[in-house]
């Protein structure tokens, strides 16, 4: 996995939370892929669960149904890394008629992914 290089001003960077074992390879490119668009959005992004795919497709174009992107969502939930909602409803890994239609909240969580800048000032 390719790190990229802190922007001025940034402090924070995002920890894989697993290292790939060539199964995985594709899972953990879209869990990147996710938290760089939580990262990009200020922590915080609202869409529907196509949606999601549409734009996940056009950077990761493997990734071929949405159960797959779910598989993601629930990774990333049970490591702590995000959390979603809609409204006052939290998601719980494994119902997956939370996806179902209306848009959804995913917000990043800072516990256990996000640490100090390694930079020297």
């Amino acid at each position: 996995m390719k790190e990229k290089r802190p922007q001025p001003g940034q402090d924070l960077k995002v920890v894989p939370v697993t290292e790939p074992d060539g199964t995985d390879a594709l899972l953990l490119r879209l869990e990147q892929a996710v938290l760089n668009v939580l990262l990009h959005y200020e922590g915080k992004y609202e869409e529907t669960l196509s949606d999601w795919f549409l734009a996940l497709k056009l950077i990761e174009p493997d990734m071929l149904s949405l159960r797959q992107l779910i598989r993601v969502f629930d990774r990333l939930s049970e490591a702590g890394l995000v959390q979603f909602m809609r409204g006052d409803h939290p998601y719980t890994p494994g119902d997956q008629t939370f996806f179902l239609g209306k848009p959804f909240t995913v917000v990043l969580r800072a516990e256990g992914i996000v640490q100090p800048s390694t930079l020297k000032i």
